[in-house]
């Protein structure tokens, strides 16, 4: 146990690591255009360690209104203000209020990848698993775009990764890659520079998946790619 202990106390007390900057993204992946169902893997850096959380809701195609709005946080429970090895999943929704996210990551999906994701944090929440140092906020992140066909890479490439806000900005680095990410194990989602994106459009392409949404004038496509 005391080795436990120590891991766990070493998670909470990692401190220096620099902040994202505050990055939004929206990958549209619907096959029917009627509707928009958002599933949102989200971070913010308001701890030590910071926190990652999904966010799921639902827009009609003409309507900004942000319907069953819900965001759900993965978390150590607590006895007395201490983290125990004891997972809890949280309604995150007041907390969006005041701490609002350092990273944002978007897929907008057919209803039934949907209700897949709901089921996933359904699940987490009525039986959550062991909070640890190798199993926390991110795996529910994780095991959510798994449910959507988006196979996120893997967090333990660097030690640094290990923290949600670093993690996100990994994710982000590997969407500007080459490889990018896998998506319905046949495809990769991947950023493209808004020239390349114009001369690839101008080729025709066979689906073009979403685009990037940004503050800039220089937005960028995120496009489906053969592996």
């Amino acid at each position: 146990m005391k080795p436990f202990f120590f891991l766990l106390v070493c998670f909470f007390g990692i401190v220096g690591f620099t902040h994202i900057d505050a990055q939004k993204l929206e990958i549209d992946l619907r096959t029917d255009t009627a509707k928009k169902y958002f599933v949102g893997l989200a971070i913010r850096n308001d701890s030590f360690t910071g926190h990652a959380f999904v966010i799921l809701y639902q827009q009609d195609q003409h309507d900004t209104e942000k319907k069953d709005f819900k965001v759900y946080g993965y978390y150590p429970k607590r006895i007395a203000n201490i983290p125990i090895p004891i997972g809890v999943v949280k309604n995150d929704s007041n907390c969006l209020k005041y701490i609002p996210p350092n990273g944002e990551m978007y897929f907008i999906v057919d209803e039934a990848a949907y209700y897949e994701a709901k089921r996933v944090v359904e699940r987490w929440t009525a039986d959550p698993p062991v909070f640890t140092l190798l199993l926390n906020c991110i795996d529910m992140l994780d095991e959510v775009a798994m449910s959507i066909g988006v196979n996120l890479p893997s967090r333990y490439n660097t030690i640094k990764s290990l923290l949600p806000e670093h993690y996100m900005k990994y994710l982000y680095k590997k969407l500007s890659s080459p490889k990018g990410i896998v998506y319905n194990k046949k495809y990769r989602l991947r950023l493209l520079p808004s020239a390349d994106s114009q001369q690839l459009l101008a080729n025709k392409p066979t689906k073009v998946l979403g685009q990037f949404v940004t503050d800039t004038a220089n937005p960028k496509w995120i496009l489906q790619t053969l592996k």
